[in-house]
């Protein structure tokens, strides 16, 4: 007899192996195992997050792809500019449209790629703190850079707080969460 044997436990929310003696597991002889594909179930709070952080994705591949395709003219003000300038752009581009990609490819591992999250979040953070430089040396941009600057600053610390909280709440509020 297979001394593990694995059993479905609805109220954890994932596979649970333990023991097949009849005893109850020692700590040791229990792990958890996410459960197959299909059988997730996300509490409200966890969709909600990985709705927010999709459309947090899907902003820097819209406007990568912009950046890429159009340039600087293809930007806000649409003023010429020199071709140094539409180089950089461009350039540029590419990496926020990967930085999209990347963010998107995160979306259903929120719960499991802790430092992953945080570094994007980080990265988000300091684009922000740039953009805030630019502000003090250089004077206000056009309206939605200024918008785009905010949420920067601001959306990290809110979703870090909101992953933090989910994942930390008491076991039984956060059995449907799976890591």
């Amino acid at each position: 007899m297979n001394p593990i044997e694995p059993y479905d436990d609805p109220d954890a929310g994932y596979l649970v192996v333990r023991a097949a003696y009849g005893s109850p597991p020692s700590p040791s002889q229990t792990r958890a195992a996410p459960l197959p594909a299909g059988r997730r179930r996300d509490s409200v709070g966890v969709r909600a997050l990985r709705v927010a952080v999709a459309v947090f994705g899907v902003v820097p591949v819209v406007t990568g792809l912009m950046a890429v395709t159009g340039g600087p003219a293809g930007m806000l003000d649409g003023q010429s500019t020199t071709p140094t300038v539409d180089n950089e752009v461009r350039f540029l581009g590419v990496y926020w449209l990967a930085f999209g990609v990347f963010v998107l490819w995160l979306v259903p591992r929120v719960g499991r790629l802790s430092g992953a999250f945080h570094a994007m979040l980080a990265v988000t953070f300091a684009s922000g703190c740039a953009r805030l430089l630019s502000v003090l040396l250089h004077g206000r941009p056009h309206p939605v850079i200024a918008a785009a600057m905010v949420v920067e600053l601001v959306l990290p610390p809110v979703l870090a707080w909101w992953r933090y909280q989910l994942l930390n709440r008491p076991r039984s509020d956060r059995a449907e969460i799976v890591l």
